[in-house]
């Protein structure tokens, strides 16, 4: 049982991560909840093969909506064609076969319970004489959320009989959000999650959820003698398995996969304030028009049958929104939007929109902010007024205090 946090999201058309399976000498079965999220996926493997239908023949796909007589045959190329490594298939593919040559079964998102998680991943193994794997490929928001909740739980047990209370940033860290989405999570799910992050044993966590018999099922892996461990107890399963093959290599490092390096912060004063809701809003159908135009523009294949969006590739819309203050030169754009892939391409007609959209929302930012000066001006003067003829109208009723009390 592994897990491996993806470094990428599920809603675009790269996935970098799962690009070993389309190796020659794999025999792996891809479950996606989604027909949407599969076919997605099948255009990203297919696009690894040179042009040609033969392609269509390493990827297949399996859902309720292939017929029969397509399922046969997606069932005899993945027994007898070594060129066929890879099966994409929906929930309904767990009911329907039985292939013994399945070596990695792989979940493409978190599946919804622990119990549809096993059964997809017992889909490999059926051969006893090979050794398989069970992967699930968990989205980095996800297990993030999952890390904040570990963290916050574990710094309210630190408190040794007084009561200490976790800093306001790591309470603010576990947000409204991040806890609708644990609490949403299967408990089961949930606890595996936690033991992956804590580098807990997956496998003996599993035994104890499911009450197993026996005298290693709390072990773990390494106690316990298997031969291939989880991903709680070796590390080194975050990092995509090697295949022979001459075209490309992918190496395992041996500890954990390095995160990315972060840019120092700059002074927050120096920076350009975040979009406001209906400049993010004016910006976004920009972009959208930006996207159709520059997509119309790519001579590739994929851009006749992929839609406009397919141009953010390896990137989102948010990104860029989020980011879009500081996008004012070219040098910006690869730093904020290094994942992007038609950088290279598109990254100067890009900055020239973003440039004239930021330095129109400064003029407005800075015409509000004039606007707003005169109103506190004014407002400031109707109050020095008001303030005077109050100041008049107290001596005034003093003096005549004085006046009466002194019998004139």
């Amino acid at each position: 049982m592994v897990f491996v946090e993806l470094t990428h999201g599920l809603g675009g058309y790269e996935f970098p991560d799962l690009a070993w399976v389309f190796e020659r000498g794999v025999k792996a079965v891809v479950y996606c909840a989604t027909i949407d999220l599969q076919f997605r996926f099948a255009l990203y493997g297919w696009n690894r093969y040179p042009a040609g239908v033969r392609r269509l023949d390493n990827v297949q796909m399996w859902n309720s909506l292939t017929s029969s007589a397509y399922n046969q045959r997606t069932l005899e190329l993945f027994k007898d064609n070594p060129d066929t490594s890879v099966i994409i298939a929906t929930i309904a593919f767990g009911m329907g076969m039985n292939v013994r040559n399945i070596t990695n079964s792989i979940n493409l998102g978190l599946p919804d319970m622990l119990e549809v998680l096993m059964q997809q991943n017992g889909r490999a193994g059926r051969d006893l004489r090979t050794e398989s794997r069970g992967w699930t490929y968990v989205e980095g928001s996800l297990l993030s959320s999952v890390r904040k909740a570990v963290e916050l739980e574990s710094a309210e047990k630190e408190s040794s009989g007084t009561v200490v209370r976790p800093s306001r940033a790591l309470a603010k860290a576990v947000s409204r959000a991040t806890t609708k989405r644990i609490d949403e999570l299967d408990p089961n799910l949930n606890r595996l999650l936690q033991c992956h992050v804590l580098q807990m044993c997956l496998i003996a966590e599993t035994n104890i959820i499911f009450g197993n018999p026996g005298p290693e099922v709390k072990e773990n892996c390494k106690i316990a003698g298997h031969s291939l461990e989880c991903s709680g107890c070796n590390t080194s399963w975050n990092s995509p398995p090697t295949v022979e093959t001459s075209r490309t290599v992918l190496p395992i490092d041996s500890g954990p996969t390095p995160r990315a390096a972060k840019l120092d912060p700059l002074p927050t004063a120096l920076l350009p304030p975040h979009l406001s809701k209906p400049h993010r809003a004016d910006a976004r159908s920009w972009l959208d028009d930006f996207a159709r135009k520059r997509w119309a523009l790519k001579n590739m294949a994929s851009a006749r049958y992929l839609p406009a969006s397919a141009l953010w590739s390896g990137i989102t819309l948010e990104d860029i929104l989020d980011h879009f203050h500081l996008l004012r030169t070219v040098v910006a754009i690869r730093v904020y939007l290094s994942g992007w892939k038609y950088c290279d391409d598109d990254d100067v007609a890009l900055c020239h929109l973003t440039n004239e959209l930021n330095q129109r929302y400064d003029k407005r930012i800075q015409k509000a902010k004039k606007a707003a000066v005169r109103k506190a001006k004014a407002t400031c003067s109707r109050n020095k007024g008001l303030s005077r003829l109050v100041s008049l109208s107290i001596h005034s009723y003093s003096l005549l205090f004085e006046l009466y009390r002194n019998g004139c």
